[in-house]
């Protein structure tokens, strides 16, 4: 199986390509820094640079069974062009890389592009969000909606098109994780108040194991919400974190310190909602993780 993966230097697009090339597929890799991508995902079938040109781009994808996309500059960056920079990387990269399948001859299978949960906005902590909820009216919101938008010429041209919006993804090598865990190591973590918002999460390997799913299972299309069916509150999120790391967690954290630590990322921890994956449950996708204090322990445990 030929599978191009583009993000391959990003947390998530990294670790699927390694799995992907470990379970014998031929995984190309194509990303803005090729040295990086080589020395982070090692032994892929090849390397090639990122470029945003339609020709290019086409001639890189046709032949292949899958295209993975999970491109996109950090939520948590602090760049001067926040937004150019986090829009760019996603809206524009998706829009070109469906651009270039519906140009293909031989058209992908497949092709499996990051989204994410911020679609849904801020929301109230009782309501309930499925792949058919609406999406957000705040930044995150239309940023969500843009970006799925974007990837609609790979479906319109037959090409089966499948949209994961990831939530927080609770890893040992980076993410929302790596931000918080240096506050909790001096005992200044906490939750975020009220503290009886959700929090929506995953852990890595459901990640992986979704987007393997939606790789195989002809009936995936679409939005899929990737997160946990055991969400939780903000309070047990921390809590579960605290305890896995043998911190205390009990401080009520005001929203306004996060924004000044994390910049705009801040709404997407502070989101609510009960994020519900219907879809992955109804097409037959098995959680390896529906606790927090399991995965925390998990996690944390591969950290130590």
């Amino acid at each position: 199986m030929k599978t191009i993966v583009f993000g391959t230097t990003g947390l998530i697009g990294g670790t699927i390509a390694g799995r992907l090339r470990d379970k014998g597929s031929a995984v190309i890799s194509i990303s803005r820094d090729r040295s990086s991508a080589e020395s982070k995902v090692p032994g892929l079938a090849d390397y090639q640079g990122l470029k945003l040109e339609k020709e290019y781009l086409s001639a890189l994808i046709d032949g292949s069974d899958s295209v993975i996309n999970f491109s996109g500059a950090s939520v948590f960056s602090r760049h001067r062009d926040y937004d150019a920079e986090v829009r760019g990387s996603r809206v524009d990269v998706t829009r070109a890389i469906a651009n270039a399948i519906a140009e293909c001859s031989r058209k992908p299978a497949v092709f499996i592009n990051a989204s994410a949960t911020g679609y849904y906005g801020k929301t109230s902590a009782s309501q309930e969000l499925t792949e058919e909820s609406p999406p957000g009216k705040d930044y995150w919101g239309n940023l969500v909606e843009e970006w799925e938008a974007a990837a609609r010429p790979a479906q319109e041209n037959g090409v089966r098109t499948v949209l994961v919006r990831t939530s927080v993804v609770l890893s040992p090598e980076g993410g929302a994780l790596s931000q918080l865990m240096p506050v909790f190591k001096v005992h200044l973590g906490g939750y975020i108040k009220p503290g009886d918002q959700n929090f929506a999460w995953i852990h890595m390997e459901d990640e992986i194991g979704l987007v393997e799913h939606a790789m195989g299972n002809s009936s995936v299309s679409g939005p899929i919400n990737a997160a946990s069916p055991g969400y939780v509150t903000s309070a047990k999120f921390s809590r579960a974190l605290g305890d896995a790391m043998g911190r205390k967690s009990g401080l009520g954290i005001p929203e306004f310190i996060l924004k000044a630590r994390f910049g705009k990322a801040y709404e997407l921890l502070a989101a609510g909602g009960k994020i519900v994956p219907k879809k992955a449950l109804d097409t037959g996708y098995q959680f390896q993780f529906t606790d927090i204090s399991t995965a925390m322990k998990d996690i944390i445990g591969k950290v130590n």
